[in-house]
């Protein structure tokens, strides 16, 4: 299993409604987010994080699983009459009309419907089938810690419930390396993965300073989650963690992280420089990890200068593969 590229690190394709109905992907764990689609204002951040397409393949896998059926929802029937799209990644040509803004996305209604009538049987069903773990997820993710113990019976009755077909995809990691990865067809199959993962894996889990996300670091030293939107054939950002309209800007943010983390890595060693002799081998060696954590922690920007707003701004450093 460890040399497939893990789920959450591998890059989740899908069709954003409210741009040319192109191809975006993005990275992180749907698990942690399924609580959200017991309201109108979660099923619409849900949507616009995974894909209005793909909430509809994650009420039939529940349903499936538990010998229910509901009537189809609205949102099902909208993304299909509005927008030619019969599943995830499925584009109609016949359907070609741009869609700007928040013009493409459904309305509050429709987004309600689900949320009371699939959304709740989601979020009910995510916390017996997963033993509270997407609830546990964020303790984890506060106290810095590394999931525990204990979950992988679980996770593997999960997996086997999905009776998803073992088939592998290649993918860029987001470090440019090329990986196998494995595949799914739906979101009720990826939080099976993804619970699968996380109960062997057991990553350290963080939370994200902007959105306050729960976010496996997809590469050493990330500090910032990787729920940002990216354009598959650009390559470009479409939208971060956190609305454009937030006052405190995602660079600003990211400094202040940064600030906060060196102010505290040097008073700890002027703590020690203070203390004792300058060549005290004690003071050497809190020096040498100053020396050290500097060079392997470059502020997110240099000093001094502007951010960057050229056209390549905000470009992650691979192109995902194609399914």
């Amino acid at each position: 299993m460890d040399s497939f590229l893990p789920v959450w690190s591998q890059p989740h394709h899908f069709v954003l409604l409210d741009q040319r109905q192109r191809g975006v992907f993005t990275f992180g764990l749907a698990l942690a987010e399924i609580t959200a689609l017991a309201s109108t204002a979660g099923v619409r951040w849900f949507g616009r994080r995974y894909g209005f397409e793909w909430l509809a393949g994650l009420s039939q896998g529940v349903q499936r699983e538990q010998g229910r059926k509901l009537p189809p929802s609205e949102l099902e029937r909208f993304v299909l009459e509005k927008h030619g799209i019969v599943g995830p990644r499925v584009l109609s040509s016949e359907y070609a009309e741009l869609w700007t803004g928040e013009e493409g996305e459904p309305p509050d209604d429709i987004l309600g419907y689900f949320a009371q009538e699939h959304g709740g049987h989601i979020r009910s069903w995510a916390a017996n089938a997963f033993n509270l773990v997407d609830a546990s997820l964020l303790n984890w993710a506060r106290a810095r810690e590394r999931v525990p113990r204990g979950y992988e019976a679980a996770a593997e009755r999960r997996l086997a419930l999905t009776q998803m077909a073992h088939r592998l995809r290649p993918v860029n990691a987001i470090d440019g390396s090329h990986h196998w990865a494995r595949r799914y067809e739906s979101l009720y199959e990826r939080v099976a993965l993804e619970l699968e993962d996380v109960a062997v894996r057991r990553p350290k889990l963080r939370i994200c300073p902007l959105c306050s996300r729960v976010y496996v670091p997809l590469r050493r030293g990330q500090r910032i989650c990787g729920n940002q939107i990216w354009d598959a054939q650009s390559r470009k950002l479409v939208r971060r963690c956190t609305p454009a309209s937030e006052t405190l800007t995602y660079g600003a943010a990211e400094a202040a992280l940064y600030a906060r983390q060196r102010k505290t890595r040097w008073a700890a060693m002027n703590r020690i420089r203070t203390k004792y002799a300058y060549d005290d081998p004690r003071t050497q060696e809190a020096l040498a990890e100053w020396e050290a954590w500097r060079a392997a922690n470059p502020p997110p920007r240099k000093p001094g200068r502007p951010a960057h707003t050229s056209s390549d701004d905000g470009k992650p450093p691979f192109l995902p593969a194609s399914d």
